[in-house]
């Protein structure tokens, strides 16, 4: 393998053969009825509708907060949640606009008083649907995150230039070698780290793999690929043309299976419901 990338041709096709199954369980169930190549062929051609749909996007608050409040949680609470804040809170349409309706920043060392203890505790159940700690309410990691986000973004944003304009020129601009997410504007930034950053991309419509846990679990136990996150993009292109599609059937398939960062190989075999070539599969 060189720079995430499988050399053999054999090897190649047989990773194609389990991408192309997982496909399957996603798109058709486990049965596998209905797994006829129009199918998939439709569905992978909606996902690619909407990530066009998303790189003309003009929207900077879907990115940053569902972002912030995917954190730590299922993607099922934060698209309730999200669903939520669009529908009470429609009139908050940039990050400035958010920004004013957040406590002031703080560093989470700092002790703080009760007056904005309670601001923290009532913005974070009011606009965000989340219980925080009221004695702590600052240390909590999707309020940390987003607070972190909304003010990187704005002082990031040049004179003149639309806030979708500096998100999108910094999600150009970004490439992760495996060692520039602490050295990056946004990425130095409190509770922000690589899966933040990817997520953000892909909320924008931008080729990318996001390591998250169910595509980390799928990558090490279905494709026995242990190779450095950084690297998944290029592994991903050997699936498929469009990077973040393959990063979707990884994450749905994951997530299907039960198949996580944390699962044991043992397991992976057990949950994944789909046969696999021969000599093909978790990894040993």
């Amino acid at each position: 393998m060189k720079n995430g990338i499988e050399d053999s041709n054999s090897r190649k096709e047989e990773l194609r053969i389990i991408f192309r199954k997982m496909q399957i369980s996603v798109i058709c169930g486990n049965s596998g009825q209905n797994a006829d190549g129009q199918v998939i062929e439709g569905y992978r051609q909606d996902f690619i509708a909407m990530r066009d749909q998303l790189r003309k996007s003009t929207d900077v608050i879907a990115p940053i907060l569902r972002t912030a409040l995917v954190i730590n949680w299922r993607e099922r609470a934060m698209e309730v949640r999200y669903a939520r804040f669009c529908k009470l809170y429609p009139k908050i349409k940039t990050l400035n606009e958010l920004k004013s309706c957040m406590p002031r920043q703080v560093r989470e060392n700092t002790d703080i008083d009760k007056k904005l203890r309670d601001e923290i505790v009532a913005f974070c159940k009011d606009y965000l649907d989340i219980n925080v700690d009221k004695d702590q309410p600052h240390r909590n990691p999707k309020y940390r995150l987003l607070q972190s986000l909304v003010h990187g973004f704005l002082e990031y944003q040049k004179e003149g230039e639309t806030e979708i304009a500096a998100i999108r020129r910094w999600c150009e601009s970004f490439q992760d070698d495996g060692n520039n997410v602490r050295t990056d504007f946004i990425g130095s930034r409190d509770r922000v780290g690589i899966g933040s950053i990817e997520n953000i991309r892909l909320n924008l419509g931008y080729p990318v793999v996001k390591p998250d846990r169910h595509v980390i679990g799928v990558m090490e136990h279905c494709f026995n690929a242990k190779i450095p996150l950084h690297q998944y993009i290029n592994f991903a292109m050997l699936l498929d043309p469009d990077p973040r599609y393959a990063d979707h059937i990884l994450f749905k398939y994951g997530q299907q299976n039960n198949i996580s960062q944390n699962t044991t190989a043992a397991t992976a075999v057990r949950n994944s419901r789909e046969a696999r070539p021969a000599g093909v599969g978790a990894a040993s």
